[in-house]
């Protein structure tokens, strides 16, 4: 379903607009860190049942490498830095999908800089975090990748250590469920994508029905 509105009262308005019955049947709600959704939540069917999706987690630590490359891209000249941007979707690959002349490069540039090495060794680290298969000592570990990154010199890892301390329960609840909002986001992309092509929809009827043609089962 979609409803106009994005304040905490009007996602509490239509979950209550729903049946009790329905409702009862919620065991979990995946979503991304947003405190006014999160708030909502928590007042519909208590804090235990929110989950965060890995999804948002790793896009954020991938903005904290973004962050790092362009501290670096700036000590380059233009030559450099236009290679370094060549390789950025190749940091995070297995070793074992690169090409030599990569492996070689890579290594290189993290010879080169410490902090490079240092972020993505982390964020490395925190992709694997979720894949982890026993909650108890998986909660011991992300306690220590948000240590790690809280006494970092690097600002892009400090706000890292913020951001998961602060949703810390969340996270650590996705390796119980195992559930994912990825269905959702593409959804969610594939309605704006019909919105832009339609210069926008203005009679929601419309919309919807648009909406369901294109994203529903058919």
């Amino acid at each position: 379903a979609t409803f106009k509105g994005r304040r905490a009262e009007d996602v509490i308005a239509w979950f209550t607009s729903r049946p009790q019955a329905e409702r009862d049947r919620v065991e979990v709600v995946v979503m991304d860190m947003s405190k006014t959704y999160a708030s909502a939540i928590e007042q519909l069917f208590g804090a235990q049942v929110h989950v965060i999706d890995r999804f948002h987690v790793v896009q954020l630590a991938v903005g904290a490498l973004d962050g790092v490359l362009r501290s670096v891209q700036k000590q380059l000249d233009a030559r450099e830095a236009k290679d370094l941007r060549k390789l950025r979707k190749r940091w995070l690959t297995s070793a074992n999908q690169l090409d030599v002349d990569e492996l070689i490069a890579r290594y290189e540039w993290r010879r080169r800089f410490p902090e490079l090495r240092e972020v993505i060794d982390w964020v490395q680290n925190l992709r694997r975090w979720f894949e982890r298969k026993y909650e108890k000592p998986a909660r011991e570990a992300l306690l220590k990748l948000i240590e790690r990154a809280s006494q970092s010199v690097l600002e892009p890892l400090q706000r890292m250590a913020g951001t998961l301390s602060r949703w810390f329960e969340p996270i650590s609840r996705y390796l119980r469920h195992r559930y994912t909002n990825g269905m959702t986001e593409g959804f969610n992309n594939k309605i704006k994508l019909i919105q832009r092509r339609a210069y926008g929809l203005r009679n929601e009827h419309n919309r919807r029905k648009r909406i369901l043609a294109d994203c529903g089962k058919t």
